[in-house]
């Protein structure tokens, strides 16, 4: 199993000389040839024909490196370093990654390979990680007949250099740090009707696990999502709202901002689980969690664990601040009964999916998922299944899979909405 920061180029991690710190006695790299990876396929932008990146390439050693991009033609950047963990993000404005790129490397460098995808639906986002305290040096520009070369240097910093690394190095116009735009409803809510939120997992920047094929849980969910989205409208006793509706890089504060704004009835965020523990391929099936002060088991706590640090991974903003703790949050009588219809809705869904999918020992979990702490609004995380295991990575990748998996969540929430002990649609 690769790890989930592998990047959505699908460039393998083994193909890449990892990046190590060098010891003192250990002399710098002298000049070579690169090394090139083969050419990758990549996922078209969400927003136009966007500025193609046709090549990523790095070139230095563990001194000093310099990341070479090369664009269609001249744009906005923006290179800046981030501490916790340590890596290098290069925003572009414009940015994609469709079309066919190769991304080139060689030696022991201060930077690992690069994960890529869009941020908003105007920026594309780089991250490199490090391997120690680094920071931006410079950031240069020059005209190769139509398209343009961007030069990142990148040096070794110190922890007091590191406090201030985040400043952004600006090349081309002037141009503010982008984030994740907010999310609306393209239409009306229909009056009377309850207020489903739909929140596929990772998106953009962000791939969630990935297959040692190459897929990418952001992909599979947005995959079921669709489908569920479908499925309820075509019942038509609930509203749907997604929190993304394409490749978007959503931060978490975000997707539970949305349900809050819609006045939402109901939260369902999708995943797609992974184990990287002994054993792990061979672990799979769903299953479905609500919030907890305490985990269910070990796994659910480090899921939870690995999906609440999702944006700061991700390089973005805001990520890192306070979070409420759970075991405070659930003394509020509110939330109480809030939790209690989280544990409704858990077991019809169990019930349901049982009837067409194998799910996992003990399928009905809790965590202090950041996502699930929502106050007055029911909130369920489904793991569709695991990455990991080559069975469940194959049926998560079927078409008829995925409209199975959405028809019996659907029915679940109809159990939820207008079974015998079905919620009120006032709430």
């Amino acid at each position: 199993m690769k790890s989930d920061w592998l990047n959505s180029s699908r460039v393998t991690l083994d193909q890449v000389p990892a990046a190590r710190p060098q010891t003192p006695s250990e002399p710098a790299e002298t000049a070579s040839p690169w090394s090139a990876i083969a050419p990758q396929n990549l996922s078209p932008p969400a927003w136009g024909d966007g500025i193609p990146v046709h090549q990523i390439a790095l070139r230095g050693d563990g001194r000093r490196v310099e990341i070479v991009l090369t664009i269609a033609r001249r744009t906005q950047v923006s290179a800046f370093a981030l501490e916790e963990p340590t890596r290098i993000v290069i925003d572009g404005t414009g940015f994609s990654f469709s079309g066919t790129t190769e991304a080139l490397t060689r030696g022991r460098l201060l930077v690992g390979a690069p994960r890529f995808g869009p941020l908003s639906q105007t920026t594309g986002r780089l991250l490199f990680d490090a391997n120690r305290p680094v920071r931006v040096a410079s950031v240069t520009g020059k005209p190769i007949g139509e398209a343009v070369q961007i030069t990142v240097v990148v040096v070794p910093a110190t922890r007091a250099e590191m406090t201030h690394a985040g400043t952004p190095v600006l090349w081309g116009s002037a141009a503010a740090t982008v984030q994740p735009g907010p999310i609306s409803t393209p239409y009306p809510p229909k009056i009377g009707l309850p207020v489903v939120v739909i929140d596929p997992g990772h998106g953009g920047i962000d791939p969630g696990a990935v297959t040692d094929q190459g897929v990418l849980e952001k992909d599979v969910v947005l995959g079921v999502s669709l489908r569920l989205k479908a499925a309820l409208e075509a019942r038509g006793r609930v509203h749907v709202v997604m929190t993304r509706q394409g490749d978007e890089t959503v931060r978490l504060d975000q997707r539970v901002a949305a349900a809050a704004a819609q006045k939402a009835t109901l939260f369902v965020s999708l995943h797609a689980d992974t184990y990287a523990g002994l054993g792990g391929g061979s672990v799979r099936g769903g299953s479905v969690y609500v919030l907890g002060a305490e985990a269910s088991n070990a796994a659910a706590r480090a899921l939870a664990e690995k999906e609440n640090t999702a944006d700061a991974r991700a390089g973005l903003f805001n990520a890192d601040q306070p979070d409420l703790a759970v075991d405070g949050i659930l003394a509020d009588l509110t939330v109480r009964e809030t939790l209690i219809l989280s544990q409704r809705i858990q077991g019809a869904l169990v019930q349901n999916l049982r009837r067409s999918i194998l799910l996992a020992r003990e399928p009905a979990r809790a965590a202090a998922f950041r996502v699930l702490k929502q106050a007055e609004i029911p909130a369920v995380l489904i793991e569709l299944g695991y990455m990991s295991n080559g069975q469940d990575a194959a049926l998560l990748q079927l078409p008829e899979w995925q409209a199975t998996v959405a028809d019996r969540i659907a029915d679940a929430v109809d159990t939820y909405f207008t079974g015998p002990r079905g919620v009120a649609l006032d709430r």
